[in-house]
């Protein structure tokens, strides 16, 4: 199966949409608390308020629009344990991600 490159196409949002993707970015970056490289990713450690789900949501259903590559999972621990948002994808998207850490401000 042949896929499209991976690359990210901001052009899929409007205006308004790819600012509010990076206004949401900026809220979320300073909640990554751990980064661990996982099998075709990257998992993060947030700090998690109640709002804080709403937000990660809202970014995901942003960012699956211009990175369509991308895999999301969410796993919210119980008993106020930690939240653990997984982003992986096909052969390609780890190292993808991996190029674009530094830029995104997601190293802990």
């Amino acid at each position: 199966m042949n896929h499209p490159t991976i690359a990210c196409q901001l052009a899929a949002l409007d205006a308004g949409q790819r600012a509010r993707r990076q206004e949401l970015w900026e809220k979320l970056r300073p909640l990554i608390r751990e980064a661990r490289e996982i099998a075709g990713g990257y998992a993060f450690r947030l700090d998690t308020a109640p709002t804080t789900l709403v937000e990660i949501a809202e970014f995901i259903s942003l960012e699956r629009a211009c990175c369509p590559f991308f895999n999301f999972q969410l796993e919210i621990v119980e008993e106020n344990g930690p939240t653990w948002w997984r982003v992986t994808g096909r052969e390609g998207v780890k190292e993808f991600l991996t190029q674009i850490m530094g830029s995104l401000g997601a190293g802990t």
